[in-house]
């Protein structure tokens, strides 16, 4: 898998899974935590550039370090769906661990996000 590839499934995997995350939001859904959110979407970004200029400087390396490169951009891409999730849904769980949160009596939402509850 080159490089470029996986820098275009990390941001369609990305896009997906803050698109979905944002779907979930309902009345009952506390208020984005807007400067962690941006954080989080840097780093999403951060993440697609960063790919796109090893690709670049690198473009002569052999099969096995451009897998090894392309799955570590496939892995940072799904962990920063954890980054994501905790602004956009469950805000009001980061002051007050083990809270409640209004977003988990929203449609959709699994269950097993409750943590300790």
């Amino acid at each position: 898998m080159s490089i470029r590839l996986a820098a275009l499934i990390a941001l369609v995997l990305m896009v997906g899974m803050d698109g979905w995350l944002l779907s979930l939001r309902c009345e009952s859904s506390p208020p984005i935590d807007w400067p962690r959110l941006g954080f989080a979407m840097a780093l999403q970004v951060a993440v697609v550039c960063t790919a796109l200029i090893i690709d670049h400087v690198y473009s002569g390396e052999n099969a096995f370090f451009k897998r090894k490169v392309s799955l570590c951009i496939l892995i940072a891409a799904a962990l920063s769906f954890i980054l994501v999730r905790q602004p956009l849904l469950l805000s009001d769980t980061t002051i007050k661990k083990f809270y409640p949160s209004g977003s988990y009596r929203c449609p959709g939402v699994p269950q097993f996000w409750r943590g300790g509850v």
